[in-house]
């Protein structure tokens, strides 16, 4: 340290505090530019702790409609399971054979639905860790 002082409270070598240093000699623009480096410090703490609170706040939203997106797919998929027997029977007539592949269709989509939601929010989990 410059000219042998000491940091106010700190121990010197016989174990005792020091008495805390007086306040040096201010210049003109010390304070303004402490100001201005301390209001710097707090508005990337601010700006990071909203980034922060936007970033847990997406993510929940994500997750809630990955979850909305497998409610709908498993509903879907139970109302097309039990629908398969008609859209067989009903394939067996002239002009309905259409049907099966039309319920087929439709149970590989959402089917895949939740899959691909899943892929969604592993990509978009990977981006956020970065």
């Amino acid at each position: 340290m410059p000219s042998g002082r000491k940091l106010a409270n700190t121990p010197n070598y016989s174990g005792r505090l020091t008495p805390p240093l007086t306040a040096p000699a201010a210049r003109p623009d010390a304070f303004g530019s402490s100001l201005k480096l301390s209001f710097a410090e707090y508005s990337e703490k601010f700006k990071y702790e909203l980034l922060s609170y936007t970033q847990d706040i997406l993510l929940a939203l994500m997750q809630l409609a990955e979850c909305i997106l497998f409610l709908i797919s498993f509903t879907y998929r139970l109302v097309l399971r039990m629908g398969a027997p008609i859209a067989i029977a009903l394939a067996v007539f002239p002009g309905m054979t259409n049907n099966i592949a039309e319920w087929f269709g439709k149970y590989i989509n959402y089917t895949l639905l939740p899959t691909v939601a899943a892929v969604y929010s592993s990509i978009a989990f990977k981006v956020t860790l970065k």
